[in-house]
């Protein structure tokens, strides 16, 4: 941006480009998420099971049973592989925010 505060069409398009490659999260925040991801791939795969999204939302702390973890990776399991890979997880975290926050939004109403 300039010196007024606004942003030219290209500032907006990379500012864009980063929120899309992050889904809003920090840097930090995506090295955390990557870390546990790939902690919890074998044998070279790249994807997560439905399974194995329970097991990383329950390990980041999240309370969560199957079938909440299920509905949230079918949501972003596009494909409908039945499996995630990183980009599709980083979505479901960011669905899970969203979730989140608006139950504690309604909880303070």
């Amino acid at each position: 941006h300039d010196a007024t505060g606004t942003l030219d069409f290209n500032d907006f398009v990379n500012l864009m480009h980063i929120f899309r490659s992050t889904d809003g999260f920090t840097q930090a925040q995506v090295r955390e998420f990557s870390d546990v991801f790939q902690t919890h791939t074998s044998n070279g795969k790249e994807e997560i099971s439905y399974l194995e999204v329970l097991d990383i939302l329950r390990f980041l702390g999240f309370v969560v049973d199957l079938e909440r973890a299920r509905r949230l990776a079918r949501a972003v399991d596009t494909d409908e592989t039945n499996s995630l890979d990183f980009r599709k997880f980083l979505r479901l975290m960011r669905m899970l925010r969203e979730e989140t926050v608006s139950a504690l939004l309604k909880a303070f109403e």
